[in-house]
């Protein structure tokens, strides 16, 4: 590096806390790379085992993914919503006589409130802004213990450890509910309208999806 670093420092956390060790860093753009390598030391103040750094570390990850299948799942009910809302017009518009507008249109608004309300209720807070005034949903619980776990140079608790094992069971359970909704309501919304343009979602598998 042309001005290598001489000492460390502490930024905000954007994810988990690597263990102390020896790590190379690359970046890569337009076709050039370059690397260095930079070691991560203990503040010697603090008597903590580098097992329970990996531990930190390991409980981190699986939060971190675990907050991507959360995500995962929320924009895919904010596109549910926008095409939901987009089908109900082109179905207004259609001069087509396949299906009963009444019928579609109930069903359209169906899924529109169902998805609502598992968005609002199970996933993230409905307000933006109000923080503690509502009660933390699914994705803001997982984030606190993240920055519980990832706060402190301390082998997670016990507590903590109890806490992510139950976030993780409500975690599938919302992406079950949400693939539920994706190959149920939808699914049969477009097999009705079969011949207009379809709502294309996927359902929520791996947290990077």
């Amino acid at each position: 590096m042309a001005n290598p670093i001489t000492g460390g420092w502490r930024g905000g956390n954007v994810g988990p806390t690597v263990s102390p060790g020896n790590y190379t860093i690359s970046l890569s753009t337009k076709g050039q790379s370059v690397s260095t390598t930079v070691e991560v030391k203990r503040d010697p103040r603090i008597d903590v085992s580098d097992a329970d750094f990996r531990k930190q570390l390991e409980v981190g990850i699986e939060l971190r993914d675990m907050l991507s299948k959360v995500h995962t799942v929320l924009n895919g009910t904010e596109s549910v919503m926008s095409q939901m809302g987009d089908l109900k017009e082109k179905v207004n518009n259609s001069p087509s006589s396949d299906f009963d507008l009444a019928d579609v249109e109930g069903k359209i608004n169906s899924v529109m409130k169902i998805v609502k309300k598992f968005r609002n209720d199970e996933l993230k807070r409905p307000i933006n802004g109000l923080n503690y005034r509502q009660r933390p949903r699914l994705r803001e619980e997982i984030r606190s213990l993240g920055w519980a776990v990832g706060g402190t140079s301390a082998r997670p608790t016990d507590p903590q450890m109890l806490r992510m094992r139950e976030l993780e069971e409500e975690t599938e359970a919302v992406v079950r509910r949400y693939n539920s909704i994706i190959e149920n309501e939808v699914a049969e919304i477009n097999q009705i309208l079969s011949n207009l343009p379809q709502v294309s979602v996927k359902q929520a598998t791996y947290g990077r999806d």
